[in-house]
């Protein structure tokens, strides 16, 4: 929405495109694999787009995880591009998270992590 705030993290900010500047939009520098910030806590949305590495983005996801709105929804990027993705993918699980596999780009695929309800 709007009025909702958006913000986005990167350890590069260098190549910010004007047509990617919005008013409730925020760019900050952080590792992803750094402690967050106070300020980015009680998530609604999570895009990772990582290194393909699956035991990276299970670290990344024990990290951020506890940062989420209850109704706080995650999205990894590109879970079918690589061996070591498409078996974190289809391992990966967790007790408050369901996941569902979206097929884009004929083999990358998303994966979605869906809260319960």
């Amino acid at each position: 929405a709007p009025q909702s705030r958006v913000v986005s993290i990167d350890l590069n900010l260098s190549q910010i495109y004007p047509w990617c500047v919005a008013p409730n939009l925020e760019y900050r520098c952080h590792a992803s694999m750094d402690p967050p910030t106070p300020e980015l806590r009680d998530l609604e949305l999570l895009f990772i787009d990582t290194d393909h590495d699956g035991e990276l983005v299970q670290r990344e996801l024990a990290l951020w995880l506890p940062q989420m709105s209850p109704t706080g929804i995650v999205l990894l990027d590109d879970i079918e591009l690589s061996d070591p993705m498409r078996r974190f993918w289809s391992s990966w699980s967790h007790p408050n998270y369901d996941k569902l596999s979206l097929n884009v780009h004929s083999h990358c695929g998303f994966g979605v992590l869906l809260p319960h309800a």
